[in-house]
């Protein structure tokens, strides 16, 4: 069992982050929060966190390792930390009998963003300007703008580990070996595309989809492979047997 105030502790004289372990601790502040229990985890290690104090003065580190070593402490320090709260908008106007609606979402409290600065504090939403109910708005301009649709971007690191939790595929001390064993058989191809990586289908991977897809069979849906990893974990607990997981794939 992690003793996470005494791990805290040892945080509170970094010249970065020092001054808000302190505040973590401060009960007179009450800005300490357990962390939430992991609902999809092997339990193959601890969580991640920081075993020592360490600053770039007594460590030697290169500047690739303090970053790394940076990103653990704040990451542990924001799971200890208040939830970020937003304030969402929704407008509804009525122009000439015809309903539009329109939708907004502002930070106004950072919580665990003021420690955890890797996430965008802007949340991708219009700026609205104040409104009342039931109030008038003149129109300035009204205009039909023409649009196509797009093929959505290939996923990025992100999406991907997004997408494999959702989907309950792997956990977060597989999720490499999975990422790893798709490129390797050359069924993706991690690119950069001057912004970000991301995955980029290839003829083989394409062709194995299609194949599948025509052939009716599911073998390519991510369910299929959160399914085959709980009957794994069920013969292992004991409670399905081997012969039970095969006869519900037939």
């Amino acid at each position: 069992m992690l003793c996470l105030r005494s791990i805290v502790s040892k945080q509170t004289k970094h010249e970065k982050w020092g001054s808000y372990a302190s505040d973590l601790l401060d009960s007179n502040k009450g800005l300490w929060r357990d962390p939430r229990a992991c609902k999809h985890t092997d339990h193959s290690h601890p969580p991640i966190h920081p075993i020592k104090f360490s600053n770039r003065k007594e460590s030697g580190w290169k500047d690739h390792q303090c970053v790394l070593y940076e990103l653990i402490v704040r990451h542990f320090l924001a799971c200890l930390s208040e939830d970020a709260l937003v304030q969402k908008t929704t407008v509804e106007v009525d122009l000439a009998g015809q309903q539009f609606f329109a939708m907004t979402m502002t930070l106004y409290k950072l919580g665990y963003r003021k420690m955890y600065h890797y996430e965008s504090l802007f949340l991708g939403f219009s700026k609205f300007p104040p409104y009342t109910a039931g109030g008038e708005l003149t129109p300035m301009d009204l205009i039909v703008k023409g649009s196509t649709y797009s093929s959505p971007q290939n996923l990025s690191d992100e999406d991907l580990l997004s997408r494999m939790q959702q989907e309950r595929i792997g956990t977060d001390s597989t999720w490499h070996l999975l990422i790893n064993t798709v490129i390797g058989r050359k069924y993706v191809e991690r690119k950069f595309d001057g912004n970000t990586w991301r995955y980029e289908p290839t003829k083989l991977g394409l062709a194995l989809f299609n194949g599948y897809d025509q052939m009716k069979l599911p073998l390519w849906k991510p369910e299929m492979r959160a399914k085959m990893e709980k009957q794994i974990t069920m013969i292992k607990n004991g409670t399905a047997t081997k012969k039970d997981c095969l006869r519900d794939t037939g």
